[in-house]
């Protein structure tokens, strides 16, 4: 069994209360592949149809050398949207079209904290779910839902830069 794999129910509890508050978050959302101005058209396509709902504003960044493009997300003061992680998660989910591989990364501002991975997951063709690991836990989220299930604690030792860095071949610790 994978580090992603084996979900259950929420036990009764709100499942959006079990993700971290991502305001302590230093935000990005990476892509690998498509073309600049299609990654940047499509994430202007995304703030025009949810402009009165999204929470972040969207900065793109190129890694150089890489085939990665990237996205500092910043939470806007201006919307007052309950569960910022699902619209985060949405847009990943989205920004997907255009490119081979979407994934989520957010980086705790201060300690006690544990960083937040997602990806959209694979075996699903419809491209509405991602897996993910937040809060020390894996989870899958399905969009069109809004469900989550949550899986197993992942070891306190997890190397969540390591893991990047090997499942996706991008070193994290450089943005």
């Amino acid at each position: 069994m994978g580090i992603l794999d084996g979900f259950n129910d929420n036990n009764g509890q709100n499942p959006f209360g079990l993700f971290p508050d991502i305001a302590n978050y230093r935000i990005y959302l990476l892509l690998k592949g498509g073309e600049a101005n299609e990654i940047r058209a499509q994430m202007d396509e995304y703030d025009k149809i949810c402009s009165n709902e999204t929470p972040f504003l969207a900065e793109m960044y190129k890694v150089d050398g890489t085939p990665w493009t990237y996205f500092v997300l910043t939470l806007r003061t201006d919307v007052a949207e309950p569960y910022p992680v699902w619209s985060y998660f949405n847009i990943l989910l989205w920004m997907s079209e255009k490119v081979d591989l979407t994934l989520a990364y957010a980086c705790p501002k201060q300690q006690g904290y544990l960083p937040i991975v997602a990806c959209c997951e694979e075996n699903n063709l419809s491209r509405d779910s991602c897996v993910g690991i937040a809060n020390g836990r894996n989870f899958r989220a399905v969009m069109p839902d809004w469900e989550v299930l949550w899986g197993e604690n992942v070891p306190v030792e997890f190397d969540y830069l390591g893991y990047i860095c090997e499942t996706y071949g991008i070193d994290v610790s450089q943005l």
